[in-house]
């Protein structure tokens, strides 16, 4: 399984490279001029996303760690109550 901060930024750099392209070919500018900047934009993007996908990472362990925190599991495994499977078939 790939980290989120990966895939966050695959994301970001993606939608950069594509929002590129589409404005320099809507601006009429000749193909080099546009895939050039939106390799630019792509990899600046790229660098943008990675930040945002490791601080999205931090936040999202540490809500993680205070939640298990305040609701710990009990320690004994006869705390949790047994699940009836036991079906009952009411006006049958």
């Amino acid at each position: 399984m790939q980290s989120p901060a990966r895939v966050i930024s695959a994301s970001f750099a993606l939608t950069g490279f594509s929002t590129a392209v589409l404005a320099g070919l809507a601006a009429h500018n000749p193909g080099t001029t546009v895939l050039s900047r939106a390799i630019l934009c792509m990899a600046a993007c790229y660098i943008l996303g990675m930040f945002a996908g490791l601080i999205v990472e931090r936040v999202i362990r540490e809500h993680v760690e205070s939640h298990r925190k305040s609701n710990p599991l009990p320690e004994d495994p006869a705390a949790f109550p047994e699940k009836s499977t036991d079906v009952e078939v009411v006006g049958g």
